[in-house]
């Protein structure tokens, strides 16, 4: 009778009471329900897929504790890497994220935390601090800079907000920009853009370079080169190749021994001297009259030796000994000395040198200097001329006493 009476007082029915109470509580509910289904779908778990060190001991850990490739990492933990150390980080058999040397990051339900270092993220949500980066088809670096956060963009377009704090505005990244923020989500830098060098200094890096397994949409970033676009691996099948057709082998006949034949050696032939004159000039202190005898046979042949000279000039393959044969003009000998040279003497001769008159030479007048005149002695002034100088005698000895006289006053 209560209830009927407070529905009646209200003005509302019972039924359409319980029934506005259950639909709000099955809406609180479901809300609940899809907002941790959304928060918990970006990474649940992921596995270590790729570990690339410099040396064979283990760089990578989970939670302090040292793994191999293939371990899983569930939400919670921590993901950390040493100096010699890389690792990829695969879900859903598609490489998400990259850690490069000296980096941790730590799986959390709604993004990936950069605790240190630098990685490099495809298709999911990373953070750096308060600050929410997320990007579809994009791929993207995060780097920890101390206190700041760097987020630069190699290809899509990402997001980047600070939840936690309204007051801060998201902005938008597009493909070679980049911004620095405050991981306590205070402040967010202004857009930058990258010079082409850093971006090849990105692609060329330790988050590209060494690793097997492809990252997600690499394909998209302009300027990576072919050798840090590494296809996933993906099983063939050995395939057997087909022996190639055998022919028949013929017999070989024995080799004939090929009888050498005589190498008939062209005989020398007789070379003509031509007496023909040549057209060059001589040049030869020799008389014309001078002659010589050739000797050999009975007939015998005078050359004169200006003709013989002559014929020596001429290109012949005897040149090289007639020149031996032929004494040098300028050699040292008494048969001909190289003649001296004296210059011509024009005194005597109409080309002499006409005389210049020159005036007379003055000269200058000796000065007659009187010879040096003696000085008489100097006199003082009204006192006449001086004394002569003084002799001094020497004293006069004593009388020497002999023994035993006595001493006179008056001797």
């Amino acid at each position: 009778m209560s209830v009927s009476s407070s529905a009646r007082i209200s003005g509302f029915p019972a039924h359409s009471v319980i029934w506005s109470i259950l639909v709000g509580c099955g809406f609180t509910i479901a809300t609940t329900i899809i907002y941790f289904a959304w928060a918990s779908q970006p990474l649940q778990r992921v596995k270590i897929a790729e570990v690339v060190s410099k040396t064979d001991a283990n760089g990578v850990f989970v939670d302090s504790k040292p793994v191999k490739a293939g371990t899983e990492v569930a939400t919670g933990q921590q993901i950390l890497t040493l100096e010699n150390a890389r690792v990829g980080l695969q879900q859903a058999e598609m490489v998400l994220v990259r850690l490069g040397n000296q980096s941790s990051v730590t799986l959390e339900r709604d993004c990936l935390q950069l605790g240190e270092g630098q990685i490099v993220v495809s298709d999911t949500q990373g953070c750096m601090g308060a600050a929410i980066v997320r990007g579809q088809d994009a791929v993207y670096v995060l780097e920890r800079l101390g206190t700041l956060g760097e987020v630069k963009v190699l290809s899509g377009r990402v997001e980047v907000s600070v939840p936690s704090n309204p007051a801060v505005q998201s902005i938008s990244l597009a493909a070679n920009q980049k911004v620095i923020l405050s991981l306590t989500g205070d402040e967010i830098g202004p857009v930058r853009l990258m010079l082409p060098a850093e971006v090849d200094s990105i692609l060329q890096g330790e988050l590209f370079q060494g690793f097997q397994l492809a990252l997600a949409n690499q394909t998209t970033i302009a300027g990576l080169p072919p050798s840090a676009i590494a296809p996933n691996p993906t099983p063939t099948a050995s395939v057997k190749p087909t022996p190639a057709p055998t022919q028949p082998q013929v017999a070989q006949q024995p080799p004939v021994k090929a009888t050498p034949k005589p190498s008939v050696s062209n005989p020398p032939r007789p070379v003509a001297i031509t007496t023909q004159e040549s057209s060059h000039p001589v040049y030869s202190d020799y008389r014309a009259g001078d002659s010589y005898t050739k000797s050999g046979d009975s007939g015998r042949t005078i050359y004169n030796r200006a003709y013989r000279r002559r014929r020596m000039q001429e290109p012949s393959y005897e040149q090289y000994a007639y020149r031996r044969k032929v004494r040098s003009p300028y050699s040292a000998s008494n048969y001909r000395r190289r003649p001296s040279y004296s210059p011509p003497s024009y005194s005597s001769s109409e080309y002499a040198a006409p005389a210049m008159d020159l005036p007379p030479v003055h000269e200058a007048p000796q000065v007659e200097v009187p010879p040096p005149t003696e000085l008489p002695p100097a006199t003082l002034p009204d006192a006449g001329p001086l004394p002569p100088p003084v002799m001094v005698e020497p004293p006069l000895e004593a009388p020497s006493l002999k023994s035993g006289e006595p001493f006179s006053r008056h001797q």
